[in-house]
């Protein structure tokens, strides 16, 4: 569940035809409830304009896909894969020539540019090694960010990592066996905790992650 509340300008939203009834929408607007159902209390704006997004891009694309939603504005939206570095995936939203963009590593958001108060960078590899191993242990989150005056600071958090149960898991048009991982997270003025959902050969499919304390969660789910 969301902890606490985020402002953010994420991605421009996308300009779509009125609702339809066909198959394909009818089964993205399922996906799109599911996500939105996983949030309790968060309700989505219109989950139609996102199913008819979610449909153009798996029709008209053979590339990788997520999904992102913030709370605070209620923001979701269709991210198509625009560049790779190595285990470094560059996402921006599909259908829109904005230059705003996130990054992950093996599922986890560790950057993000052009939305002001960025994280400019993660160091993730403790805890990305025991949520992909689907181990309990603990290890450092390390995430920086450019404030309002334009100046780098870092926020270390150390994590508790915990497996819990398994799950099934709509990702994208499958269904998939996965493990819940936790991660309870200390910083020195505040914590959070993330939930990843793993499947069985360590990939990360979906990420309720902290942001920054300037946006809070965000939840990506990793459609193909």
């Amino acid at each position: 569940m969301f902890r606490k509340t985020s402002i953010i300008a994420l991605l421009a939203a996308l300009a779509l035809s009125a609702c339809s009834n066909n198959k394909s929408d009818l089964d993205s607007l399922e996906l799109v409830k599911g996500i939105f159902s996983q949030q309790r209390k968060i309700q989505p704006s219109d989950p139609q304009v996102v199913a008819r997004s979610l449909t153009k891009a798996m029709a008209n694309s053979e590339g990788p896909l997520a999904l992102l939603h913030l709370k605070r504005t209620q923001t979701t939206t269709v991210l198509r894969e625009i560049e790779t570095n190595g285990a470094y995936r560059t996402w921006a939203a599909y259908g829109s020539s904005d230059r705003r963009s996130l990054t992950t590593k093996g599922g986890i958001i560790t950057a993000t540019r052009g939305l002001g108060f960025d994280l400019m960078s993660s160091d993730v590899n403790g805890v990305l090694a025991l949520i992909t191993r689907r181990q309990n242990g603990t290890a450092k989150l390390v995430q920086r960010y450019l404030n309002g005056e334009n100046i780098i600071y870092e926020i270390v958090a150390d994590c508790t990592v915990i497996r819990g149960p398994e799950q099934t898991t709509k990702v994208g048009n499958q269904t998939r066996h996965t493990t819940e991982m936790t991660a309870r997270c200390i910083a020195p003025d505040h914590e959070f905790t993330n939930t990843y959902l793993v499947s069985g050969n360590g990939q990360i499919v979906q990420a309720q992650q902290w942001l920054s304390p300037y946006y809070g969660h965000a939840l990506i789910q990793r459609l193909r």
